[in-house]
């Protein structure tokens, strides 16, 4: 079901933002978004197959409006499938209506061909109401390749909701997150949580990132930065800021578990 929070974020002045975690997808938007049946596509065997439909979350963005994230998937006849990623918006007032469509496949990091040229992968959603008035849509989306390494990388989007149901990009962290393994003796990961302030004044989103390799056996020392982004005129722009610690206030943005797993596993961390 969908969560609803109040959480209190402090930048200058104390602010409510009211937070929408994206929910399960409840209704059968297969059939709302491919009313005719699902594209049939090919795979490197030569064989021609319906793609396969996934959803992995919806959210309400504004009265009316329900942003929804889904995949498709191709079976190539290998390990990894081609797979094509979009948010779209849809009218939830009477029969769903297609809004507006945004095609987030070339977002994923890695691939194998091609973007979307992967084993699996997940995604979430939420959507965010700013001090301000401004309705946010984040997406944290991960994959992973085929093979002993598990190479695997993550992204990290957000969109504003916008008049007639349109979204636009207010900014995009590509590889926010990515773990890879060669043999035992080299491992490489890199874990984003993500944070957001809003006040009267401004929206910040902070992003607090550690890295660490094992090579040869031997783990490096952890490195840890925060980025800090401001939202002007509908983008997230780079800031000078310095800061040690994200304030205890700023509310912690969704992750997918695989990303939660790599944050927990105190190895190579």
């Amino acid at each position: 079901m969908l969560v609803r929070c109040s959480i209190v974020l402090l930048i200058i002045l104390a602010a409510l933002v009211p937070c929408v975690n994206g929910a399960e997808c409840k209704n059968d938007y297969q059939s709302i978004i491919f009313p005719t049946g699902m594209p049939t596509g090919k795979g490197w065997d030569g064989q021609s197959r319906p793609e396969q439909f996934k959803c992995y979350a919806e959210a309400p963005i504004a009265e009316g409006v329900t942003a929804v994230l889904f995949s498709t998937e191709t079976l190539t006849g290998s390990a990894d499938n081609l797979f094509k990623v979009r948010l779209v918006t849809l009218s939830s007032r009477g029969t769903p209506v297609l809004l507006d469509s945004i095609e987030l496949t070339s977002s994923i990091p890695v691939f194998v061909e091609q973007p979307g040229n992967f084993l699996r992968m997940n995604a979430t959603l939420e959507t965010v109401t700013t001090r301000q008035g401004i309705r946010l849509v984040h997406v944290n989306e991960w994959a992973v390749l085929s093979g002993s390494g598990s190479i695997s990388g993550g992204s990290d989007l957000f969109f504003i909701y916008a008049s007639q149901s349109r979204l636009s990009t207010a900014l995009e962290l590509r590889n926010s997150s990515s773990f890879s393994r060669v043999g035992i003796g080299a491992v490489s990961k890199k874990g984003s949580d993500l944070f957001l302030s809003t006040s009267n004044q401004e929206t910040i989103l902070y992003v607090q990132s550690r890295a660490a390799q094992v090579i040869n056996s031997a783990p490096t020392p952890v490195s840890e930065n925060i980025n800090v982004y401001v939202l002007r005129m509908g983008k997230f722009e780079r800031s000078t800021m310095q800061v040690n610690r994200v304030p205890n206030a700023a509310a912690k943005l969704q992750r997918v578990p695989e990303i939660l797993a790599l944050m927990s596993d105190p190895k190579p961390f």
